[in-house]
Formats: structure tokens, sequence, C-alpha cells
């Protein structure tokens, strides 16, 4: 198959997704109760931009063949693309690496939780962070060990020294990274993954990566896989997936990237995951034909986020913004607007009709702050904004 050429798409256009079973839409009004029928949803994390016409004309072709049953995934073809995706897009050679579908990367997360831990172990995570990281430990019998960033003029860092004091602690024996950070927007730097890498590996804590914002960093910024950094070392263990970077999360099939030899054949034994048919055709074609459309993407994802930057610098000065270095989620601090997180709550999901997550939901005592996702038509992300700004 030959990649798509560069070319303009289309990420102005606003498609109507009510009545399409989307949680983002469907589903608002039972998680946020009490918002207005013209609301607009900036809360999960999908995309508002058509998937690339490659990846549904894929899918077309595959319905065309009629019968959807049972699926395992035996096609080189398969694996062949993932490996030409991270080599291209990350000079990560995966050659002699496993890849391990998955039914997701947060199924994936609880499973890691029960293969490579016992009950009542601790698992270290860095909050503020992605909530499932803290459901995946807690619903499996497990402890949450944070490891708590640290915050300076709207710049997150690792403290090292908590880390590696809860890495020796022998009763920790895992961690969550996540990279790029989810929500607050850091893409690691090669010198700071060495080190959370070298500190684990050290005392023996397994290390797994939820790299599933990998694509989508900004211009100029390079993310690089953990793993990559450790060649050959079984004991980490790299989550990807397409879901993000084509709006295909409903599709639900995420890859595991390991070199640890023994995982394949437990995996398999103990979780009985089939892949949808049209998941495996849409994930084969996005990573052989649409380096293009990512390209574009991640330039007007940047796009975004600048016209965010400055309309925040106009209209709310007060509040304290910085534009991530990866990843479509904007994460804003509107403690000088508004302190308490009901309240900031109300103002905005119910007074403005913009559908936000609050900062509490990834760490207890976040107040003030927002994620917020930017992945949708400039023209709604204006609306929304100046709906934000009437109301605070």
């Amino acid at each position: 198959m030959k990649r798509g050429l560069f070319m303009h798409y289309d990420f102005n256009q606003v498609i109507t997704r009510h009545h399409t079973n989307s949680v983002k839409y469907d589903c608002a009004k039972y998680f946020c109760p009490g918002i207005p029928d013209d609301f607009i949803p900036m809360w999960v994390a999908d995309m508002d931009f058509a998937t690339p016409d490659d990846v549904k004309n894929a899918m077309i072709e595959r319905i065309k063949k009629s019968i959807f049953g049972y699926t395992y995934i035996t096609d080189p073809d398969y694996n062949a693309a993932i490996i030409g995706w991270m080599n291209r897009r990350f000079s990560w050679n995966i050659q002699k690496y496993t890849i391990i579908p998955c039914n997701g990367v947060v199924n994936a997360l609880h499973h890691f939780v029960t293969l490579m831990t016992n009950p009542g172990e601790g698992v270290i995570i860095q909050p503020p962070v992605y909530p499932q990281f803290f459901n995946s430990i807690e619903m499996e019998g497990r402890k949450v060990v944070c490891n708590n960033l640290l915050y300076n003029d709207g710049y997150y860092t690792i403290d090292f020294d908590d880390l590696e004091q809860k890495a020796q602690d022998s009763k920790n024996t895992l961690m969550f990274v996540c990279s790029p950070h989810n929500p607050v927007g850091r893409v690691w730097t090669v010198k700071e993954l060495q080190k959370i890498g070298t500190i684990c590996l050290q005392n023996n804590v397994r290390i797994v990566c939820d790299e599933v914002h990998h694509d989508l960093t900004r211009k100029n910024i390079v993310h690089t896989p953990l793993a990559s950094l450790f060649p050959d070392n079984p004991n980490i263990y790299t989550c990807t997936s397409p879901g993000k970077t084509f709006n295909l999360s409903g599709n639900n099939l995420a890859n595991i990237i390991t070199c640890d030899p023994t995982l394949p054949q437990l995996w398999s034994s103990i979780f009985h995951e089939s892949a949808s048919p049209l998941a495996v055709a849409a994930v084969q074609t996005a990573y052989s034909l649409c380096d293009g459309w990512v390209d574009e993407l991640r330039a007007y994802l940047d796009d975004n986020f600048q016209y965010l930057q400055k309309f925040l610098e106009k209209y709310l000065p007060k509040a304290q913004f910085k534009i991530p270095e990866g990843m479509y989620l904007a994460w804003i601090d509107f403690s000088s607007y508004e302190p308490d997180a009901d309240k900031l709550y109300h103002k905005l999901c119910i007074d403005a009709g913009v559908v936000v997550q609050s900062g509490s939901h990834f760490h207890s005592n976040l107040t003030g702050y927002i994620r917020m996702n930017i992945a949708c038509p400039r023209s709604v992300l204006s609306e929304a904004l100046n709906r934000i700004a009437a109301v605070l």
C-alpha cells in the first residue's frame, strides 16, 4: 500500500454526532445532569473530526466481505503496519518486539495490575493523572501510591527524590507512566524518561507506559518511547492505540509492545480477547496510509491551542494556561475566577453549557482546574470560549 500524500483535509467541518450512541454527546446529560440542550461537549477525549477517508474506505471494503466472525489477528501485514509507523514516526525499531493486540488500553491497565502485582501491593502513579489509573489499581485490590508531580508557574516536573523513595519500598512493584502526560500535557524529555526507567528497574519495579497520545505532540516537540531507551528490557511494557490519533476509540483495539518472552502466552491463556474485524482493517490502514492526515491534524491542533491562548490572554487574563507539549487536551486553572470546584462546574457546564472535566477528577485536592478537549472545529472552540467568558 502507498501512504497518503500531503493534502488539505477539512478539519473545520462540523459533524453532528447526536443519536450515534456517542458517550461524549448522547451520554453527557447522564453524567452531567442539568446541562442545557445546546451544550457543547469538551469533556471526553475523542475528537470531533472525521476519521481519515482511507480508514473509512478500508472498513467499507471489509464490510463487503459480509461475514464478521470471531477474529484473532494472524495477518503479518498488521504487525508490519505498526512496526513501520513506530519506525517512521519515532525512529523506534520494534522488529524484534512482540505486539499483543488487546481490547483497549484501559482494559490492559487492569490486566497488568492483576498479572504483575499481588493484592495489597502498591502501584506508583503521578497525579494529577488520568482517572482510570486510580480506578484500575483500586478496583483490583491494590494500593495507589502517589508520586505527585511538582508544579511551578504552569509547568510540571517529576519529583525524582520522592519517586526513588517509593520505588525502594519492596511493596511497590509496578509503575504506570503516562507519556505524554494526561492531563498536564508534558512530553517527557529523554533525560526524564531515562531517570524514571533507571530508578524503577534498579528497584525491581516494572513499568507500564501508556503512550496513547504519542502521535499528537506540538510542532518541534519530539515524543520518545520510554522502552526505546532501554532496548531489550523485558520489564517495560508500552501501550499504544490508534484511537486518539485517528479518532478510532470506539473500535476498542490497542496494542502492547513488549520484549518480555513470557507475556504473550500468559496474556492469551488468561484474557480471551477477540478483535473486531472492522477495527483490524482500520488500524492496519491508519498506520500504513495516513501519515499526511496526522501531519495536518497536528498543525490544526497547534493553531487551536494558539487561538485558545490568545483568547484567554485577552478575555480571561487571570486564567493560568500554557500550551501543552502534547495531546489535544487543555489544562486550565480558573481558580482566580472561581476556586470552588462545584461552583466552577456549575458555571461552565450548567450556565455556559460547555461540558468539561473538573480537575478534581485527576487529583482529589485540585480545585479551580478544568480539562478541556480542543480537538474540534475552530468555530466550535470559539463559541465555547465565548460562553465561558460570559459566565466567569
